[in-house]
């Protein structure tokens, strides 16, 4: 059994149909589909017609549920060109979600800034050159620390080097050693 959430396939709907025709508990059936039986209680519920569970009908159900959620709305050639505009602009994904929501864009087909990460991500993966565009692609970054290891050499004129400073200091008697 994974612990990642997946939808279940056709197939497995019709390993739970039978299963479930040859009179299998639900353990057993989530134990033979690879599937938590909680998973196959939830999908006999959700999935059930008049005739009872049928693995077709089941499959259709689901497929249709898919289809009207809020998230199915959300992938459209007009987002993109958003994404799209808005990076070509210089925006941010944060700059470009707060931007949909200034313009009225109805909350339904608004994206957050996570989505619009996700979108350049996935547009990637497809060979697509939308992370180009971010803001930051291709900017290096410093964390802490000298610039440029040779700088006191460059800047300080007539520098001396710690290893040449006088003996008494190793000693540190005085006030500033």
């Amino acid at each position: 059994m994974s612990t990642h959430y997946r939808q279940l396939t056709q197939a497995q709907r019709y390993q739970i149909w039978s299963l479930r025709e040859t009179k299998h508990n639900l353990r057993q059936i989530g134990c033979k589909v690879g599937v938590h039986y909680s998973t196959v209680s939830r999908e006999l519920r959700r999935n059930k017609s008049a005739n009872g569970y049928e693995a077709a009908s089941a499959h259709l159900q689901s497929i249709g549920r898919q289809k009207e959620a809020a998230k199915h709305h959300k992938v459209s050639n007009k987002t993109d060109d958003l994404i799209r505009k808005g990076l070509c602009l210089d925006w941010s994904p944060g700059s470009i979600s707060q931007r949909m929501k200034r313009e009225g864009i109805p909350q339904k087909e608004r994206l957050s800034h996570s989505t619009i990460y996700h979108r350049i991500k996935k547009d990637k993966r497809q060979g697509g050159v939308l992370y180009q565009a971010l803001p930051c692609y291709g900017k290096t970054r410093w964390k802490g620390g000298k610039r440029n290891r040779k700088a006191g050499v460059k800047l300080i004129p007539n520098r001396k080097d710690i290893s040449e400073r006088p003996a008494i200091f190793d000693k540190r008697t005085r006030l500033g050693d």
